[in-house]
């Protein structure tokens, strides 16, 4: 009896001692490594395929095969496109830009008309209104100069022809060609147009010019 009990004993011991260094395998096994391969061993004759961590000195016997996975393979090739989607909604419609000017180079193109000491108060080029009710306005404009002589001293307005109406202006000195602002306010006695009238206020100079014109109807101006 002591005998048996000796036996299981001892087998009892070896057990545990291989329960242990099973656990110490599990505590510092390497599976997958840090690169994420798995290495296992194939058995040729039958087939038996186990798992083995080369951090432990675990390798594959001389009948057995070496397998490797869940290695990170090449990169496949592009796949073809796919269709294309459906259309979007329509967006909102933006707000409207700043109006444009044009530049001298275009503004030289138009036929610009020549006002001379001779004929002044002429008619800008492109600032006639059409016929607009009597009434009062407020205008504002955009005119070329282009001077002949060297420095131009101007004086443009908003000009109606018929009596008893009246239109104030803007004054402006220059040298060069370039785009000048000019505003006022007139009154109409009856329906007529207006036009944008520039004079020499030196009275010897001629220069060409042509614009645009803007009026604003208003109550009476006083």
């Amino acid at each position: 009896m002591k005998r048996l009990l000796g036996r299981r004993a001892a087998r009892l011991g070896v057990t545990t001692a291989a329960l242990f260094a099973v656990a110490g395998g599990i505590a510092y096994a390497t599976i997958p490594d840090s690169g994420g391969t798995i290495h296992g061993c194939y058995q040729k004759n039958d087939g038996r395929l186990r798992v083995v961590d080369p951090s432990t000195g675990s390798s594959c016997g001389p009948s057995e095969q070496t397998l490797n996975w869940s290695q990170v393979g090449p990169q496949g090739p592009q796949g073809p496109a796919g269709p294309q989607g459906p259309t979007g909604d329509t967006g909102p419609q933006g707000p409207a830009g700043p109006a444009g000017v044009s530049d001298g180079a275009e503004a030289d193109t138009e036929s610009p008309t020549t006002v001379s000491a001779a004929d002044p108060w002429d008619d800008i080029a492109g600032t006639t209104t059409g016929t607009l009710p009597a009434g009062d306005y407020l205008y504002e404009a955009n005119v070329y100069v282009i001077p002949s002589d060297g420095a131009v001293e101007l004086e443009c307005n908003a000009s109606p022809s018929i009596a008893g109406s009246t239109s104030l202006g803007t004054e402006v000195s220059l040298a060069d060609a370039q785009w000048i602002p000019i505003s006022g306010r007139m009154h109409l006695a009856l329906a007529e147009s207006a036009n944008i009238r520039c004079s020499d206020l030196g009275g010897a100079s001629q220069f060409r010019a042509l614009g645009n014109l803007i009026v604003f109807r208003v109550g009476t101006l006083h």
